[in-house]
């Protein structure tokens, strides 16, 4: 019940860090466009709604355990917590390639907190 508390209090919590995110990169960088992969999955839902599948669940189990269970708990391994959260959010953002790198690095560093906060892959897969 934990898990699924951190999960669901996690989702609000990662809308405010999008919101001020996209609020840090309009003010440096001007107008932000749309994120290019939220649009494409948008519309493959639209498309074809069995998609909704891979986008709600499939996606988030892979990235969770790719980005903090593999790359974080690796690098962390070796380093630290803050060093393997840094870099596997970093990779986490770029992987999404969209132009919102500030948005995706505070999305993946958060998660890895609540990696990190809970000791379960699910809560970030929430």
């Amino acid at each position: 019940s934990k898990i699924i508390l951190y999960g669901v209090i996690g989702i609000f919590i990662a809308l405010i860090l999008q919101s001020i995110a996209v609020m840090i990169e309009s003010f440096f960088f001007g107008e932000v466009s749309p994120s290019e992969n939220t649009q494409n999955i948008i519309q493959l839902i639209l498309d074809t709604p069995a998609f909704i599948i891979a986008t709600t669940i499939a996606g988030p189990i892979m990235e969770e355990f790719v980005f903090r269970r593999s790359i974080l708990g690796i690098v962390g391994h070796y380093t630290n917590f803050w060093i393997g959260a840094s870099v596997s959010s970093l990779l986490f953002a770029l992987a999404h390639n969209d132009g919102h790198l500030l948005v995706y690095f505070f999305l993946g560093f958060f998660f890895s907190l609540l990696y990190r906060s809970t000791g379960r892959i699910w809560a970030p897969m929430i």
